[in-house]
């Protein structure tokens, strides 16, 4: 199944839609591994390829977060988050807010390469805890509010 497909079958109500930007370039796809050191997972270089993040927006508000970051937004994220010394992330390649202070992301082995499976990070206590064995079933579960971590 393709992205596109992907995303129209995520779960919808009445006011929560799920918006596409135009797409990522190779060129920059180059650069963001390049500038954090990862070699990016083909299912999220084939998302960005199609749409640069996954934006939710609530009916009448507009965008109120996203499901996947875009990609300037998650380099800025990752590179913040590496930098402050109280957080221990340069394991991870943080794709998407849980917007309590914790992300998710792929967990990034020492040659570079990243997983497939979707952890969540936390903040407080510095744990990871898978939550899915891809970014295609993170994106179900978290909109469909079955995510358990």
């Amino acid at each position: 199944m393709n992205w596109i497909s992907r995303i129209e079958k995520l779960p919808r109500s009445a006011s929560v839609t799920y918006r596409c930007n135009p797409p990522v370039v190779d060129e920059e796809l180059a650069f963001l591994a390049a500038a954090l050191e990862v070699r990016l997972p083909e299912e999220l270089r084939q998302l960005y390829l199609l749409t640069d993040g996954l934006a939710e927006e609530l009916q009448g508000i507009g965008t109120t977060g996203y499901l996947v970051l875009p990609a300037q937004v998650l380099l800025h994220e990752n590179q913040r988050l590496r930098q402050t010394a109280c957080y221990c992330v340069h394991d991870l390649l943080l794709v998407a807010p849980a917007y309590t202070g914790d992300y998710y992301g792929y967990l990034i082995a020492d040659d570079g390469s990243v997983s497939t499976d979707i952890y969540i990070w936390s903040c407080t206590d510095n744990t990871r805890v898978r939550v899915a064995a891809s970014l295609a079933e993170f994106l179900v579960s978290w909109v469909s509010s079955e995510l358990t971590a």
